[in-house]
């Protein structure tokens, strides 16, 4: 990323991928769980809710705190970039592919430009969404080629019956 779409990012406003920081505290990671859970995104360090450039300094301290905030979510984030612009520390995190994720502090979710924590309605049923996509994806062809076939059978002979 290069200033000119940092400019653009922090023009366009936070939104359901863009998330501003004026500086780094240890509770990002209910922003990186966020970002993990819904599609992806940046949370920019040094730009306040304004769009005003404070500006954050990446250090390797920063950075290992981070990827320990990281580590101890549920299941692990990896987070591959974490970058300074000029003034601003850009962290990219994509989705995950292991949903739901989970910080100390629960499990939250993008909603526009908000994080909020997922209450136990909303945590159920983003659980069901993923356990029926992950059964159907992990099932052998064969196996869901019978089920559809047994499937069809019994519409049939419902009818005939």
């Amino acid at each position: 990323m290069n200033i000119e779409q940092l400019k653009l990012l922090i023009a366009e406003g936070e939104g359901l991928t863009v998330e501003f920081k004026e500086k780094y505290t240890p509770k990002i990671d209910r922003d990186v769980v966020a970002f993990s859970n819904t599609k992806g995104g940046y949370i920019l360090l040094g730009v306040d809710d304004a769009g005003n450039i404070n500006g954050e300094k990446l250090t390797n301290r920063m950075k290992a705190e981070v990827t320990d905030l990281d580590r101890k979510c549920e299941p692990p984030i990896t987070v591959n970039k974490m970058f300074q612009v000029e003034k601003v520390i850009v962290i990219e995190i994509e989705e995950g592919p292991e949903k739901p994720y989970s910080s100390s502090d629960g499990y939250f979710r993008r909603l526009d430009a908000v994080t909020q924590k997922m209450n136990r309605k909303e945590l159920n049923y983003f659980q069901k969404m993923q356990l029926r996509f992950f059964d159907i994806t992990a099932l052998p062809l064969s196996v869901l080629l019978k089920a559809i076939v047994l499937k069809t059978r019994r519409r049939t002979w419902g009818k005939i019956f």
